[in-house]
């Protein structure tokens, strides 16, 4: 998991006291057909087919000191009216909209040992749907 280049300045200057952390008002999950780039370029998120990214509140996940933060609760896309494609990575941005903060991204992982990357390809018909636990955020 990373956070983009524009959050981890936000955080810094947080950190030394320069500017408080500006508060993520509608945090929405998107997905993403490749790996974004921290300097937010190259988001490759999905378009078209019903594709939407989901709202996320702050009871979908879990969060306890020392542990990573996980979603507690099922978290649904629309149904894809037309083929997605090959989805990698998941990423989270404060808002729905084209000029919407991005925060943070990861790969799609495994929930079995080895937990390695695990691309799904999305077809017509599909809702993607991430079980508890399936969504993992920390930081190393």
């Amino acid at each position: 998991m990373s956070l983009f280049d524009s959050c981890e300045f936000e955080i810094l200057q947080t950190l030394v006291g320069v500017a408080p952390l500006a508060a993520t008002a509608a945090p929405h999950l998107g997905l993403c057909g490749d790996a974004p780039h921290e300097d937010g370029s190259e988001l490759h998120e999905l378009s078209g087919g019903g594709y939407s990214r989901v709202a996320v509140t702050p009871s979908t996940w879990w969060v306890l000191a020392g542990s990573p933060i996980y979603n507690v609760s099922p978290i649904t896309f629309p149904e894809a009216t037309a083929d997605w494609g090959w989805v990698t990575h998941f990423v989270l941005l404060d808002g729905s909209g084209v000029g919407a903060r991005k925060l943070l991204y990861g790969p799609l992982a495994n929930p079995n040992p080895p937990h390695e990357a695990l691309p799904i390809y999305v077809m017509t018909g599909v809702s993607v749907r991430f079980d508890i636990g399936m969504i993992k955020i920390y930081l190393d």
